[in-house]
């Protein structure tokens, strides 16, 4: 049997080969072509915590936290399936892992960090091309992180009811960490309560949000950090009773050629608290010796010793009585 060389019609087998190739080259892409896509990527914050370590803060994280990142990836069509299966096959992201203490002369200042993309360990990167990402680059806007103590002062607004006052008010905590940007602390106000106990008849235990002001008194409260952000707020209400002072007795008489023209005496009425079952209408003074007097006196009592147990001066009123005897020559 005559054996056919190789080399016999080699161009037409060569053509033919070729032919092969390129008809497989073209099933292949008909079937699994490659294509170009956009994915749209929120942008992640790596490492954002080494910021804080250092002793700075990201002023716009919010809106860099809100971006997005355009990517273009060519692949087969098949291969991007395994993108859009899972998100988390590919990230975009700015790393924060390199700043410290050098990055101080940024502050205040943009400057910018490139957008790293990464696939996920479980695809072969190497079926992939990142072809273009937009943004590339982030501006970075950095700021001291500082930490404050805030004293929490309080205004109320309105008053008890009719015989009630406000015995005590209570504040937990009454002093506060706020943290944050620097440029915003320095110009915050000093954190004030309304409360209010218009018409209120009994104890009040309410909690009050912390809201943060600047000098403009635009609310920056989202933009810092408290230790607190909230507090408990007690108010103790009692009631109290107003009573008479009554016009003081004298004993004996003046001296002769002599008359008491008037008493007089402050206060006539005064507001007391404690005891509520007391019954007392009204406060007698001590009587006053006015026996052979020839001038006129003035005696000042404590009214605290005047009243009985249990029973006490409300604060804000006076527990002095100031008592004038006018006396005069007769003529």
């Amino acid at each position: 049997m005559n054996k056919i060389p190789f080399t016999k019609n080699i161009l037409l087998k060569l053509a033919s080969f070729a032919i092969a190739i390129i008809l497989w080259i073209i099933a292949v892409n008909v079937n699994d072509p490659t294509v170009t896509k956009t994915y749209s990527l929120p942008l992640e914050l790596a490492n954002i915590k080494n910021l804080q370590a250092n002793d700075f803060i990201l002023l716009n994280e919010k809106k860099i936290s809100e971006s997005r990142i355009d990517v273009q990836v060519q692949a087969t069509r098949n291969d991007l399936k395994f993108i859009k299966q899972n998100s988390d096959n590919l990230k975009a992201s700015i790393n924060f892992k390199d700043i410290d203490s050098s990055y101080q002369k940024y502050i205040g200042e943009n400057f910018s960090m490139p957008v790293n993309i990464a696939f996920s360990n479980y695809l072969n990167s190497s079926r992939y091309q990142i072809t273009n990402v937009y943004p590339s680059k982030v501006d970075i806007l950095l700021d001291k992180f500082v930490t404050i103590s805030q004293q929490i002062y309080y205004e109320n607004d309105g008053s008890p009811a009719k015989n009630y006052y406000i015995k005590e008010i209570n504040i937990e905590p009454e002093i506060i960490q706020i943290s944050g940007a620097q440029s915003i602390i320095e110009t915050i106000k000093p954190i004030n309560l309304n409360l209010s106990t218009s018409g209120a008849s009994k104890n009040i235990s309410t909690k009050s949000p912390i809201k943060i002001y600047d000098k403009n008194d635009n609310d920056v409260t989202d933009s810092l950090t408290l230790s607190n952000n909230e507090v408990k707020v007690s108010i103790e209400i009692d009631s109290y009773k107003t009573v008479a002072v009554e016009k003081p007795e004298t004993t004996g008489k003046v001296a002769n050629g002599y008359t008491l023209k008037s008493i007089d005496y402050e206060p006539k009425e005064i507001e007391i608290i404690g005891n509520k079952k007391n019954n007392l209408e009204s406060i007698k003074l001590p009587p006053i010796d006015i026996d052979q007097a020839s001038l006129s006196k003035t005696i000042t009592y404590n009214l605290n010793n005047l009243l009985q147990d249990g029973i006490q001066i409300k604060k804000g009123s006076t527990d002095k009585i100031l008592i004038t005897l006018n006396i005069e020559k007769t003529n």
